[in-house]
């Protein structure tokens, strides 16, 4: 397994996540994290939104990697079965299908210092966003690194800059 440390967005990085890669099957993807006290809950497990995040993780790293380019969530189902308690936490996102601009993505989070229980499952459609991904060498295994300028959704003109289209009065 090779494990990357140093990718991800300044939130993933905060959370303490980092990536592997799955050496018996290409283009699967892990995402784990230790359990600490700053991302577990009340009852003293793992926060459901965590885990979420640690599924997105997994499943747009595979993603990313299958259709060689910057992915967004477009769909997200998630069960969750069981706590985690002790941890690590490693979800495992294996493709399922690679389209021209999608791929589907099946999930499975353990908690590896749990005998590896099954925590939770979960499936995802991840669209390409069409920008290529970074330098795998100089960003890291998992392809994030810190995004370029983000030009936002196209609204068309600056609303400075539109006139209106109503008939005179």
């Amino acid at each position: 397994m090779t494990a990357d440390r140093g990718a991800g967005t300044p939130f993933q990085r905060g959370l303490g996540i980092h990536w592997e890669e799955i050496d018996d099957e290409p283009g699967a993807m892990a995402a784990v994290l230790d359990v600490t006290t700053q991302v577990r809950g009340p009852a003293g497990s793992l926060e459901g939104g965590v885990i979420a995040t640690l599924v997105d993780c997994a499943g747009g790293a595979a993603a990313a990697r299958a259709l060689g380019a910057i992915v967004a969530t477009e769909h997200l189902t998630l069960s969750f079965l069981a706590p985690g308690k002790v941890g690590p936490v490693r979800a495992e996102g294996r493709l399922l299908r690679v389209g021209r601009r999608d791929a589907v993505v099946d999930v499975r989070v353990f908690d590896v210092g749990n005998t590896g229980r099954l925590m939770a499952v979960a499936q995802m459609t991840m669209r390409s966003l069409g920008r290529p991904l970074p330098d795998f060498s100089q960003v890291g295994a998992a392809g994030f690194g810190p995004p370029g300028p983000d030009p936002g959704p196209d609204l068309g003109p600056d609303p400075a800059q539109r006139t209106s289209h109503a008939p005179p009065q």
